[in-house]
């Protein structure tokens, strides 16, 4: 006879392995690299940033959604969500691009810095499909989806930005002299 409260089933006693079998995975190794201006219209401009992702396990990656937020210093910020749709083989690494728009007031543009580039700094995260096929399923059914966070920063040369920013020089206007002669008859 059990004694009360005794767990019988074996599916309980391999639960706590299989959890931590979870926990013992590879994540993608993120690093930002560059950000560049893309465009810019008369109310905002268009960003890139460029992500290094690394995958040092022996199997692949599949990435599923970036959350993040840039932001340039005096400017304004950017919260977006990207699909990722990506995978990273096994020991290789990809690049994906991150893009943003921050708006801008035309009538509130800072001075540039004196050297003419824009601190930037990134933060966000990536999810991604744990390896195995306990991590598909796990994924698939939302109970667990890892993620990695990652943050960067730089400086971006925003030339359009610049011009809008200098003061207006206007060329010197000549206003036509106009002379008025009046004659006099002598007698």
């Amino acid at each position: 006879m059990l004694a009360r409260g005794t767990i019988t089933n074996p599916l309980f006693w391999l639960l706590p392995w299989a959890l931590l079998a979870l926990g013992c995975h590879a994540t993608p190794r993120v690093s930002p690299q560059e950000a560049r201006a893309i465009d810019q219209t008369p109310d905002a401009m268009h960003l890139s940033v460029g992500l290094q992702l690394e995958n040092l396990d022996d199997e692949e990656i599949r990435l599923d959604q970036y959350t993040y937020t840039l932001s340039v210093e005096n400017l304004g910020s950017f919260n977006g969500r990207w699909a990722a749709l990506q995978t990273i083989p096994p020991g290789s690494s990809v690049t994906a691009e991150l893009l943003a728009v921050i708006p801008i007031d035309r009538a509130d543009i800072p001075m540039p810095p004196p050297d003419g580039r824009w601190a930037w700094q990134l933060t966000g995260n990536v999810r991604y499909e744990a390896p195995g096929l306990l991590g598909r399923v796990l994924f698939d059914i939302g109970i667990r989806r890892p993620s990695e966070r990652f943050a960067g920063s730089g400086t971006v040369e925003l030339p359009d930005l610049l011009q809008a920013a200098q003061p207006a020089q206007t060329a010197p206007t000549t206003v036509p002299a106009t002379v008025e002669a009046t004659a006099s008859a002598s007698p």
